[in-house]
């Protein structure tokens, strides 16, 4: 990696290299950096918006400013203001419809942070969801499809930690965002009875996956006994949160 950064920083440098050699070896270059990161750390956190915010100081104007700061925002769920910092930058920068469509979902992620969250929808089964009926129990709202991998290899491996906790065990409510309820249907009959599952038609567009801005699965929110959503990203810290006293201990 040393000896590929060294001859990067070299291309880019050198003043014989044309504007777009040199933007594409910045650009390479942030992405080693930004890939070689841990994000599960602080530090990497930070190396990863410092190679973001490097390459846009230098070429503002390049069409992957505004997609490295968006990139870099999605592992900066812990620190808000940082997060929001990127995207609001990375919106003035750009004029891509998707990547605005794609900014706007996160911010509106964002403004629920910390609030109260509602959320009534149809269940599978033909009843409603409604969150408000889990007030004062520690609450994971997961979003999920069978369509997505992913999302169901990240439920398996929940569920194993989840049922080990017994009464400890926060509630889970799912959401289903299969375009297909027949496919939805049969993946939810494998999941705990106690499993809560929604479900609307229109899969990614969907009224609940519009008005909460989910734009990739799994997503794992975590919500306090008092309704307020305590975090956007709770796939590998949920543990932790029920730990602190929120709904019991995890042993």
């Amino acid at each position: 990696i040393e000896q590929a950064l060294k001859l990067l920083n070299s291309v880019e440098s050198d003043p014989s290299a044309s504007a777009i050699i040199q933007s594409n070896a910045a650009f390479r270059r942030a992405s080693i950096l930004m890939q070689a990161a841990q994000p599960s750390t602080s530090q990497g956190v930070k190396s990863i918006v410092a190679a973001a915010r490097e390459f846009v100081s230098k070429y503002p104007s390049d069409i992957r400013a505004a997609r490295i700061l968006v990139e870099a925002a999605t592992v900066c769920d812990e620190i808000p203001s940082t997060k929001r910092g990127l995207l609001e930058e990375a919106k003035r920068l750009t004029t891509e419809e998707l990547l605005l469509l794609r900014i706007a979902d996160d911010l509106a992620r964002l403004d629920r942070l910390g609030k109260p969250l509602e959320l009534s929808m149809p269940t599978l089964s033909g009843g409603t969801l409604d969150l408000s009926t889990y007030r004062g129990k520690p609450v994971l709202l997961i979003f999920w499809s069978s369509q997505a991998p992913q999302s169901l290899l990240w439920l398996r491996d929940f569920r194993t930690d989840w049922e080990k906790l017994g009464s400890s065990a926060p509630q889970v409510v799912t959401v289903s965002l299969d375009t297909s309820r027949k496919e939805a249907a049969a993946r939810a009959k494998s999941f705990p009875p106690a499993w809560a599952v929604g479900y609307e038609e229109g899969g990614w567009e969907s009224p609940t996956a519009r008005k909460l801005g989910i734009n990739a699965l799994p997503t794992i929110w975590s919500i306090n006994p008092d309704g307020t959503l305590e975090s956007l990203n709770a796939r590998s810290r949920w543990k932790a949160w029920i730990s602190s006293g929120v709904g019991g201990k995890v042993p």
